[in-house]
C-alpha cells in the first residue's frame, strides 16, 4: 500500500516538473515519466503545462490530449506519434519539430499564435474549433478571410493559401510540416 502510494507521489510530483521552464528539468521528468509508461498511458492528459521547456524533447506516442500547454515550447523535439486531441497550444513553438504530423496538429483545440515545425506562424488552415471560438469571443468575422487572417496574424494571402491546401487535401496526406529525423545520419560517414 505504502508503495503504491510512493509511486502515486512520485507521478504527480513528475507531472509538476513536466512544466518547468527549465529545460533539463522537464526533459528529465518526462523521460522517467515514459520510462514508466505513464506518459503515454494518460498521466499527461488534461494537464495544465503552461510555458513547458521541452525543447529536444523525446516524445514518441506521449498522450498530451486536452492538455493546457500554451507557450509550450516543443522547438527541436521528436514527436512521432505524440496525441494531441483537444490540446490547447496557443502560442505554442514547433520549430523544427521532428516527425509531427498535420493529422495530429489538426486534433488540438487551439494552435493560435502557434509556430509550425516550418518556422512559420499557424495560418488557421485548420480550422480549430477553439481558435473559431475565440476569433468569435473577440467579434471577428470568422468568415471574413481578411479579418481571420488579421486574427491569426499573418498575411492575407497567407492565410488564404493555407485554407486553399487545407480544403484540397482533407486527408491531410501532403505534410508540408513534417520533418524526418533521420536519427541514424550522424553514426554513418557523410558518403552514405
Amino acid at each position: 500500500m505504502i508503495k503504491r502510494r510512493d509511486r502515486s507521489e512520485l507521478k504527480k510530483q513528475l507531472v509538476r516538473e513536466v512544466k518547468s521552464k527549465d529545460n533539463a528539468i522537464a526533459v528529465r521528468a518526462l523521460q522517467e515519466l515514459i520510462t514508466q509508461k505513464w506518459a503515454q498511458n494518460g498521466a499527461l492528459r488534461g494537464a495544465h503545462l503552461l510555458f513547458a521547456n521541452l525543447q529536444n524533447a523525446y516524445l514518441r506516442d506521449v498522450d498530451l490530449s486536452y492538455t493546457w500547454m500554451r507557450e509550450a515550447n516543443f522547438e527541436e523535439a521528436f514527436m512521432n506519434g505524440t496525441k494531441l486531441k483537444g490540446a490547447v497550444l496557443v502560442g505554442a513553438n514547433f520549430k523544427n519539430a521532428k516527425e509531427l504530423t498535420s493529422k495530429a496538429l489538426s486534433e488540438a483545440k487551439m494552435l493560435l499564435a502557434a509556430t509550425m515545425p516550418n518556422g512559420m506562424r499557424y495560418d488557421g488552415r485548420f480550422n480549430l474549433d477553439g481558435d473559431i471560438q475565440m476569433g468569435k469571443k473577440r467579434g471577428v468575422d470568422m468568415m471574413d478571410s481578411e479579418s481571420a487572417a488579421r486574427f491569426y496574424g499573418v498575411p492575407h494571402d497567407v492565410y488564404l493559401e493555407g485554407t486553399k491546401k487545407q480544403n484540397s487535401a482533407n486527408d491531410l496526406s501532403s505534410d508540408e510540416f513534417y520533418i524526418k529525423d533521420d536519427w541514424l545520419k550522424k553514426y554513418l560517414p557523410s558518403s552514405l
